[in-house]
């Protein structure tokens, strides 16, 4: 089994980088800077990148969801081998992990990364000169408290503590040659209760993904080299972003923000952080609708301006920016219109769900 997790991935990510980048000078480290400023969303296609931007994240972290068993087992290693560190199972009992929905504490269960080296070479050469190196500590638990069911699980301990990811790539491929480093840091808290009597879920997530990355990628006689910082995030901790869901329908509100330096010309994307409420409850979509909501309306807020968003039975989304005129696209269109402003967070989920 190869080590290295999702390279190709990283090859696509790194040559999107470089071509996206107009500035090769920029001498970046530490990760992003926290998100600030606000999005105009009086703009449409700012306002397509905002909500294409959400649904990524959305669905990447509902993808997430589904891998994060109550062992918060992590496979990255195969045989918990490192080439260099550890990997150690942990486990604790009667941990207070400071639930919103009970005060129960709680036997938790997970890993322990101590800068576990992994080496591999992607492109099949005598020396591997790709690694991975992962830092950090993830654990999960449950409890039943009356009626609801009770779920906990966090990769990271804080976003000053997150689990940390060191990624060197060497490689050439098809005549493309990509030299990249990336350092990046995750931090995932979920927080959910299930209570089949209520006919209840809410569930409160903190996101946060935050590094900084340097490319040197040549293709057809012509190099191109990058580098830069990102940062995305979905909720926090004073204000975890929430999923609620009763007999009314689902309700999504709370935070969410991307950066990236240096900023992607014509992207669309804004350096900003915004506000999601649902105005109009949420109607969940049957298996194999591409949109996850067949009606309901949310708001986005950033700075002064509010754009609504409207989810329609057939697989559209009514978008309407701030003053402007209502449009109406196919949620497949969002999720293209988001591009760079949430490759990042999306690439990054997919690493933490191959794990």
């Amino acid at each position: 089994m190869n080590k290295l997790m999702m390279t190709t991935a990283a090859v696509m990510v790194a040559m999107s980088l470089a071509a996206c980048s107009d500035d090769d000078e920029d001498d970046n480290s530490g990760g992003g800077d926290p998100v600030t400023g606000s999005a105009d969303l009086s703009d449409p296609a700012t306002v397509r990148a905002q909500v294409g931007s959400l649904a990524q994240l959305i669905s990447g972290i509902d993808s997430l969801g589904s891998t994060i068993g109550v062992d918060a087992r992590r496979k990255t290693v195969e045989d918990g081998e490192c080439d260099s560190g550890s990997v150690m199972d942990v486990s604790e009992s009667g941990k207070d992990v400071g639930s919103p929905f009970t005060s129960m504490t709680f036997d938790v269960s997970g890993e322990v990364a101590d800068d576990c080296r992994l080496e591999g070479n992607l492109d099949g050469g005598e020396t591997p000169n790709d690694y991975i190196v992962i830092d950090g500590r993830s654990e999960a638990g449950q409890v039943v408290d009356g009626d609801a069911s009770v779920f906990y699980a966090s990769i990271g301990e804080s976003t000053s503590a997150p689990y940390g990811f060191t990624y060197h790539l060497d490689t050439e491929q098809q005549g493309t040659t990509v030299v990249l480093d990336i350092d990046y840091g995750f931090f995932v808290r979920v927080d959910e209760s299930e209570d089949a009597v209520a006919g209840e879920y809410d569930q409160r997530l903190q996101f946060n993904f935050d590094g900084d990355y340097d490319v040197d990628t040549t293709a057809n006689g012509q190099n191109v080299s990058s580098s830069g910082t990102f940062n995305s995030f979905l909720g926090n901790t004073d204000a975890p972003f929430r999923l609620f869901t009763d007999a009314s329908g689902s309700y999504i509100d709370g935070p969410f923000g991307f950066a990236i330096t240096p900023e992607i010309p014509g992207s669309g994307c804004a350096n900003a952080q915004s506000e999601i409420a649902t105005t109009d409850a949420l109607m969940e979509s049957a298996d194999g609708s591409l949109s996850p909501f067949v009606g309901g309306t949310i708001e986005i807020s950033s700075g002064g301006s509010t754009a609504t968003v409207t989810f329609n039975s057939d697989d559209t989304v009514t978008l309407t920016p701030d003053g402007g005129s209502a449009e109406t696209v196919d949620y497949t269109e969002l999720l293209g219109a988001a591009g760079a402003c949430s490759g990042f967070a999306f690439a990054g989920i997919a690493f933490l769900g191959a794990l």
